[in-house]
């Protein structure tokens, strides 16, 4: 944008319009605040509310309307009817108390628009304050008769009295505005009635003249009219008697489910897993002997260390000399170091291994799970699995089983001599053996549970992250950011209420055993001062430097065993997604190697009473459909907001899965192939234009099958040489650094290429 000189009055009603890539979307964001202004002045009087990017929150609809506001019925109604969102909240579950997938992924594109409306419209409406409303091409994703009505009912109307600015490309609607601010394309505006831009702006002329090629089709129309509003008007009617014959259920509106908290003990079948994958082609078989006896060897080497030292000292031997204690001892060192070693590695090459295998696996199963999964499931309930719980596979666990692994050598070693030695001492060993187990149920039952409870808040701390990340720009337009922070301090808060009550576990624990430690000590100090057996006084010392290890080898092994367990909800987790998730079919079978490589050649499409819905407690969305499409036909699909015009793709691309019926493309029952097959072989052009950071040309050839030639003339082609593109053109992530209009003409390209 450049030299803007631009007046706006009080109650103006201002349309911005221009073709692809002008800055329609610039000019709301400048007057906004949001663009860095390198010189002149934005003078605005009062508040102002720029409807946007349509976010939609995890949420229910009604919570999404009023964003934060208090609830008045009243007004409420008044705002949805306006909106046009009367008649979707009767096809939803539970009306407007219907959960709203991450992202809106069970609404329509239009449904979403109108959403995102009514929540501008609703502050802008409850809030006096606000007397300045900008919409930023709001009316793209809704048809005709809809956005007649949103216009006359909602702009004209209910704000009637505000300062509106609607940047829109649909030039139908310029005819009710005040004034039009025309985008030359240059960084210029112009600014003028209808009348006066004809006159003297010859690009807003050219884009007048091409709208009304298509008003001379529309005039055959209107004989129709009247038919179709008796039409209406019957149905009309219809859904009166129904919404007041009709219970709303909330329970049928919820979507997101509940994350599944595993209780009691970890299975066995997780921890076998967890192994199997860890000893690969070895086996079990191998690997446990192989770890048992590197735990045995090594604990074995530390104490006959300093039990030979005893006997050197005490000159075990009489008839051997220094020489023969030395060689013996330096051995047995040595032999420690290597068998540590062994220990060590074996633990490290099970936990790495299986670590590795099982995030492989999860992430192949993600990738192909059904779009029925990612609905039900917040994003952030996915990132918890693959940040925290990997984080535990790969360092936390080898750790702490490494630290239980030798602290339990040691202490049965420890015990074991003091029973050589000291053979009273064996009546105690049972009942420490029992104390420490009781204690370690009791507290592993309760630290086990905190430690699931911690993983499942962690996901909603994760989810909301997300989800504010996506909003960022719709919370800082509402001012709810002290809202949103105080919502993600709450659940933070959560999620450390349960880490202080897993170290206050932790702490409880290591009370008790320092309390059996102290017994144990005790009994073996008495033992060898009293004399009760004939030892030297080396082996006293020998028992007494032990039983003080013991101690520590006693509390290092129950905590770090308590911590294996613990951690293990995270293999358990993990497991979930690589051994459990729901899959979708097959996407190689042997079926494909029979079809031509030119398949399909023709094009022909033919629904035999297709039926499919969403998910198997969900109502049918297409029932019994039969559809014959002939080779190079151009078929347009119509039909109200969430009428099921997109589900037809998602049947095409089984996405989702039908319940009945039979789909052929070119003969071919495409229910048979595998999905590889079916999906490289179409090509589409979504409601909502997907980029990926990089570059255009990453983007319209991301595995670099096609010649740059090819790839300019498809750019050209698709943009109609309007708007700079290169190939070397930098892509942010979603493609933020281009318009919505630029977008979609780099999808459409991605489309040609294909």
């Amino acid at each position: 944008l450049s030299n803007i000189n631009l007046n706006i009055n009080q109650g103006e009603f201002l349309v911005i319009t221009g073709s692809i890539g002008s800055g329609k979307s610039s000019l709301l964001a400048a007057i906004n605040g949001d663009m860095p202004r390198l010189d002149g002045n934005v003078d605005i009087y009062g508040d102002l509310i720029l409807c946007s990017n349509p976010w939609i929150q995890n949420t229910t609809v009604r919570e999404n309307i009023t964003f934060g506001l208090d609830y008045d019925k009243q007004i409420y109604k008044t705002v949805v009817e306006s909106c046009s969102l009367t008649s979707d909240f009767e096809i939803l579950p539970a009306g407007d108390m219907t959960e709203i997938g991450e992202r809106g992924v069970n609404l329509s594109g239009g449904q979403k628009a109108r959403i995102n409306l009514a929540r501008t419209v609703y502050r802008a409406y409850i809030m006096d304050e606000y007397n300045i409303v900008m919409f930023d091409d709001v009316l793209s994703a809704v048809d005709a008769k809809v956005g007649k009505h949103i216009m006359s009912e909602c702009i004209l109307g209910l704000l009637g009295n505000k300062t509106r600015v609607l940047a829109t490309h649909q030039l139908s609607l310029i005819g009710d505005a005040d004034r039009i601010i025309y985008m030359n394309g240059d960084g210029t505006i112009d600014i003028g009635t209808n009348e006066e831009l004809i006159a003297r702006n010859p690009g807003f002329q050219n884009l007048m003249d091409f709208q009304m090629e298509g008003e001379d089709e529309k005039e055959d129309e209107a004989d129709d009219k009247d038919e179709d509003e008796d039409e209406d008007a019957k149905a009309e009617e219809l859904k009166l008697i129904r919404k007041q014959t009709t219970v709303v259920d909330q329970e049928k509106g919820r979507l997101i489910t509940t994350e599944v908290s595993k209780t009691n003990g970890i299975p066995l079948n997780v921890m076998v897993t967890y192994l199997r994958s860890g000893c690969g082609k070895v086996g079990l078989k191998f690997m446990l002997p192989n770890l048992i006896l590197s735990i045995t060897f090594t604990a074995f080497c530390m104490l006959f260390t300093n039990v030979w030292l005893s006997f050197w000292s005490s000159d075990r031997f009489t008839d051997r000399s220094d020489g023969f204690y030395i060689g013996i001892y330096v051995m047995i060192t040595i032999l420690f170091v290597l068998c540590a070693i062994w220990q060590f590695c074996t633990i490290i090459f099970i936990t790495n291994r299986s670590s590795t295998m099982l995030n492989i696996k999860a992430v192949n199963n993600i990738m192909h799970a059904p779009m029925a999964f990612f609905d039900t499931t917040p994003m952030g309930r996915i990132i918890n699995r693959f940040t925290k719980d990997t984080d535990v596979l790969d360092n936390e666990i080898a750790e702490q089983t490494r630290l239980c692994c030798f602290g339990f050598g040691n202490m049965c070693g420890i015990i074991i001599m003091c029973c050589i030695f000291l053979p009273w001492f064996t009546i105690a060993v049972p009942i420490l053996g029992v104390y420490v187990t009781c204690c370690f149920n009791y507290y592993q039952s309760t630290a086990r549970e905190v430690k699931r409870i911690e993983g499942t808040s962690r996901s909603l701390v994760f989810s909301s992250l997300d989800e504010v990340l996506q909003g960022m720009s719709t919370i800082k337009l509402y001012a709810s950011d002290q809202r949103f922070i105080d919502k993600n301090t709450k659940l933070i808060n959560t999620m450390n209420e349960a880490y202080y009550y897993t170290i206050g576990v932790q702490r409880w624990f290591a009370t008790k055993l320092h309390i059996a430690s102290f017994s144990v000590n005790l009994i073996v100090g008495m033992l060898s001062a009293s004399r009760a057996y004939p030892i030297s006084a080396a082996s006293s010392g020998l028992l007494i430097s032990y039983i003080v290890q013991l101690s520590l080898q006693l509390i290092t092994f129950s905590k770090s065993l308590g911590q294996v367990e613990q951690y293990s909800s995270s293999i358990e987790r993990i497991c979930e997604y690589a051994t459990e998730l729901p899959q979708e079919a097959p996407y190689e079978k042997d079926v494909d190697q029979t079809l031509p490589p030119s398949w399909p050649e023709h094009g022909g499409i033919q629904f035999k009473d297709v039926s499919l819905k969403y998910r198997p407690e969900l109502p049918f969305v297409l029932k019994n459909m039969n559809l014959d499409i002939k080779p190079n036909e151009k078929i347009g699909i119509c039909g109200r907001t969430g009428a099921g015009k997109s589900t037809i793709m998602t049947a095409l691309y089984r996405l989702s899965e039908i319940e009945c019926g039979e789909m052929t493309i070119d003969g071919v029952n495409i229910s048979e192939i595998g999905l590889f097959k079916l999906r490289s072989k179409l090509a589409i052009i979504p409601q909502d234009p997907v980029l990926f950071k990089g570059t255009i040309r990453s983007n319209l050839d991301p595995f670099e099958e096609t010649d740059d030639s090819i790839l300019i003339e498809a750019l050209e082609m698709a943009s109609g040489g309007i708007g700079d593109f290169t190939l070397d053109s930098i892509v942010e992530e979603n493609g933020t650094n281009y318009s919505l209009g630029e977008r979609q003409v780099i999808a459409l390209c991605r489309a040609l290429i294909r």
